[in-house]
Parts: structure tokens; sequence; C-alpha cells
């Protein structure tokens, strides 16, 4: 068996090869006992790390969001609170699951989504979100079939892709076919998450084809985990909160 220290060395030389320290590699019976090597392969993996991260984070183009600590679960009427806390631990990456979020405007759904990009990210993975009317229409844009074909498969890489706001505007049939093919490209691949204002019931008033429409849902629904979440409008539950502190704060006030 090997002495602890011959394998540490092993595990040196290994992370000096992936870093490309060719200079120490092939160098290795002089340079492998100074005591500066790994402090010099630690600090170089540390700041790759981080750079990578921030690299990854600026092309998810995630800019604003909410942390989902800061997530008040006792305002929705209906939300899967530990179904969803599960999914952070990104096990339905795994086997390329499906994340729909279904629900009104204001409910949260986004915050949700960006949050489980963000958490990709920060443990290694690529995460891309756009909002739907965005993607569909600069796909259009493509006008040659090797151009477009050449998009979709950028799309396709990312290790989760959002989809943002699903359903806020019909789409018309190139639109129908665009989302189809992308959708097929990440299909048994890759993890999508999806957030949209309608039932999957009334997914056929977004795709003006309804065999498009129940082909798009079969691929999204095949592996995936679906989340309805009611509750009014964060906007308004917050104004209406932030009133209601208000009159409580003057009625302690005039009872002094």
């Amino acid at each position: 068996m090997k002495k602890t220290q011959d394998v540490f060395l092993d595990s040196l030389l290994l992370r000096a090869r992936s870093l490309g320290y060719w200079a120490l590699v092939n160098n290795w019976t002089i340079y492998a006992n100074k005591t500066w090597v790994p402090e010099l392969i630690e600090a170089e993996e540390k700041e790759r790390s981080s750079r990578s991260l921030e690299l990854r984070t600026k092309r998810s183009k995630i800019l604003k969001f909410k942390p989902i600590c800061d997530f008040d679960w006792s305002w929705p009427t209906e939300i899967n609170q530990s179904e969803i806390t599960d999914l952070f631990s990104l096990e339905f990456m795994k086997d390329a699951t499906n994340i729909l979020l279904i629900g009104d405007i204001g409910v949260g759904k986004t915050m949700i989504a960006k949050n489980l990009a963000i958490h990709a990210i920060g443990n290694g993975h690529t995460a891309l979100f756009i909002s739907a009317h965005s993607l569909l229409n600069e796909l259009a844009d493509y006008t040659t079939g090797t151009a477009l074909l050449r998009r979709i498969r950028t799309y396709a890489r990312y290790d989760i892709l959002v989809i943002d706001e699903l359903g806020y505007l019909a789409s018309s049939h190139q639109h129908a076919d665009l989302f189809f093919q992308l959708i097929n490209s990440r299909y048994e691949e890759k993890s999508t998450i999806i957030t949209s204002n309608k039932p999957l019931s009334q997914w056929q008033s977004i795709f003006p084809s309804a065999i498009c429409a129940t082909a798009i849902i079969d691929r999204l629904t095949h592996r995936a985990k679906i989340f309805a979440i009611k509750a009014k409008s964060y906007r308004q539950y917050d104004s209406e909160t932030c009133e209601t502190e208000t009159i409580n704060n003057k009625k302690q006030k005039s009872k002094k």
C-alpha cells in the first residue's frame, strides 16, 4: 500500500495537472516536496472557483432577487412548502425532472425559480433566466435553420433553464413550433423550470395549435414536479400589512 504522503503527492500532482501547471507537472520530482506547492494549488483552485461562480452568475441573467429565506410561507393560501424546500437539494436535476410553478401574478413563482437557479449555480451548475416572451421573440429572429439550430443548442446546454411568465402573452404558430423544438432539445437531458399564470388545462389558449400544446405538455410533464400556488398578490399583501401596522402603531400611540 502507498504511504499517506505518497497518496497526498499523487493527488497534488493530479490537481496541478488539471490546473495546467505544466512546469510543475513536468518537473514534479523537483517541486513535489516544496512547502509552497500545496498553498499555490489551493489558492489557484479557490480563485478559479470564485471567478467561475461570478461568470456563471453573470451569464445567468438573474439580476435582483429576494432570497428564499425571506419568503413568507404563511402568506399563500395554498403552497407545498416542504416539497418546494426539498427542491433545494437539487435531486430533481439528476434525472432531468422539470419544475412547473403555476399561479396568479405576484404569488412568488419567479422568486422561487430564481432562488433555485442561483442555488444550482452556487453548486457548480449553469443556469439561465429568461422570460418566455423574450425567448420566443429571440428565436423567431433567426432567419436560417442553421442559426436557429445553433441557438437552440445553446439553450439546451444549460443545466437549468428558467422560462418565466409563460402564458402572459399569446403565442403565434411560429412561437409554438419554436418552443416545442426547445423543450424537445432538453427533454430527458436537462431540467427546465417554468412559471405560468395558467394551469396546464388552459395551455391550449397559450399555443394556437392544440396538437403542439399537447406535445409540449407531454414532454414537460413526463418527468415533472408541478406546484400550484394560490395567494393574493404579494404587493397587495405587503401593502395591506404595512397599512395594518400603521393603524396599530397609531392606536398604541393614542393609548399612551
